[in-house]
């Protein structure tokens, strides 16, 4: 569903990655528990330092959670590295499978690229990409190797 925020900015994004860019000086509006909810937006003063602080989150939260087949993120600014656990050319053809261009680079690593324009539910479609991408290699890792 489309909203407007206090703001002004429309999103049609899940309720769960909005948040007040009022609601605190981060950028962030953060709730009880420590959970948080973001709304990335690259035209506002610092939306594109909010984007890489939330995209390197999201990225140690996939690492973490994929740990036979991510090693760990690096980089700074937009351009990511994730170091991989399997071969960097697996996991770039099931990232291609599922419809994200990457780039390999040396020390086994996948490069991530977004623009700089990139909105959030771009973003949001990226992390779905690389978890099918990280399951279609874990899922390879299971089958039993050809004799």
């Amino acid at each position: 569903s489309r909203t407007t925020s206090t703001h002004g900015a429309v999103s049609s994004s899940p309720p769960a990655l909005r948040a007040d860019w009022t609601a605190g000086h981060d950028g962030y509006h953060h709730e009880p528990g420590g959970h948080y909810h973001v709304e990335i937006c690259p035209s506002r003063p610092g939306g594109t330092e909010l984007i890489v602080r939330w995209f390197r989150e999201k990225l140690a939260a996939f690492a973490d959670s994929h740990p036979t087949v991510i090693e760990g993120v690096r980089g700074q600014g937009l351009l990511f590295g994730v170091k991989c656990r399997v071969p960097n050319t697996a996991f770039q053809a099931a990232a291609r499978k599922a419809g994200l261009l990457s780039v390999g680079a040396g020390d086994n690593v996948v490069r991530l690229i977004p623009p700089l324009t990139i909105t959030e539910d771009e973003l949001v479609e990226a992390m779905a990409r690389l978890e099918q991408a990280a399951r279609t290699v874990e899922a390879d890792l299971q089958r039993p190797a050809a004799e």
